[in-house]
């Protein structure tokens, strides 16, 4: 998305973001605008839900919306917009916790307040436009696909950047990355702590085994152990030592290992569910667009049959006036 530009501190991934916010704010708000209530103005998309005929005291309700048409509609919006309120949360609670006013961390600030506020706005005119015009389960889900496409205008802005100028934005994305690598060097520090802590109980355990050496020496002057048996016990010692080192190095690799094939997995699962989640979109996508075809094609054997309907009405009518002529003149 064109929103992690706020994070940098280039003037033109600057504007590339703050021109598609505008953009789509100016979008909502045109949908905001065209569901008000004006009886002033004929250009509002308003429609109402009831029917008063002239000849009738009753009004009838034209509204076909049902409950699971609702239910849809929340379910469209939570998919899509609940990761670009996650991000913008999550910009936010950085913010807070870190409490600094430096410059790098107040675009964190402003960033995951526009996030959070473009995101609350597409919320509040999906409901708005479709309470005032969705008059059927259809018209709901197409009004809030059109919305949600309004909603994708970020990443496919930053789609088109990647594509027309590719080492600009990758250039701008690794800087991004290495401005804000504050999680990477905490791992590296605390595997730093780790092989000093590894380091320094190997020297104690050679500092005991030379304590020990120097025992050996002492009773050999006291008692007349020979040189060879200290080598011996000396050795035996090293290399029980050197294998207990081994054990634990292999078993840090060991570990190591498990801890990388865990991530690998890990990564390969998320990319399984976002592939999974891109095909479902994608079915969603064609089922509406489907659906929208048959509604036009029923629409379009409506107005057929209706037209047909007049002419057959103008032509009865039509018979009727020239059989009255004919009469008027048999009976003059």
């Amino acid at each position: 998305s064109v929103y992690h530009f706020f994070l940098s501190d280039n003037l033109v991934a600057w504007f590339v973001a703050f021109g598609t916010m505008v953009a789509q704010a100016i979008s909502f708000g045109i949908f905001v605008n065209a569901a008000s209530l004006d009886f002033s103005d004929d250009g509002k998309d308003w429609v109402y839900s009831y029917i008063c005929p002239r000849n009738s005291l009753e009004c009838s309700e034209t509204s076909a919306v049902k409950w699971y048409g609702w239910v849809y509609f929340g379910l469209l919006m939570t998919i899509y917009l609940v990761p670009d309120m996650f991000n913008a949360l999550k910009l936010l609670w950085i913010f807070a916790i870190r409490h600094d006013f430096s410059p790098k961390y107040l675009r964190v600030l402003f960033g995951g307040f526009c996030l959070f506020a473009i995101t609350v706005l597409a919320v509040y005119a999906s409901m708005v436009y479709n309470i005032a015009i969705a008059r059927s389960n259809t018209e709901l889900i197409v009004n809030t696909v059109v919305i949600l496409f309004i909603t994708d205008l970020d990443e496919q802005t930053y789609k088109m950047l990647y594509a027309l100028f590719p080492k600009w934005s990758q250039a701008t994305k690794e800087k991004l990355c290495n401005d804000f690598r504050g999680k990477i060097r905490w791992r590296e520090s605390v595997y730093d702590i780790s092989q000093n802590a590894t380091n320094k109980a190997r020297d104690v355990k050679i500092s005991i085994l030379q304590t020990e050496l120097d025992g050996l020496k002492l009773r050999e002057s006291m008692y007349g152990i020979s040189q060879s048996e200290i080598d011996k016990a000396r050795d035996e010692k090293i290399s029980r030592l050197q294998s207990k080192l081994n054990v634990l190095h292999q078993n840090t690799t060991i570990e190591m290992r498990i801890i990388k094939e865990e991530k690998e997995k890990v990564v390969e699962l998320m990319k399984d569910l976002k592939r999974e989640h891109q095909i479902e979109i994608n079915c969603l996508k064609d089922k509406l667009a489907n659906n929208h075809f048959e509604m036009e094609k029923k629409l379009q054997e409506g107005t057929d049959e209706l037209r047909k309907m007049v002419l057959a009405m103008k032509r009865l009518l039509e018979t009727k006036d020239d059989k009255i002529q004919e009469n008027r003149c048999e009976e003059s």
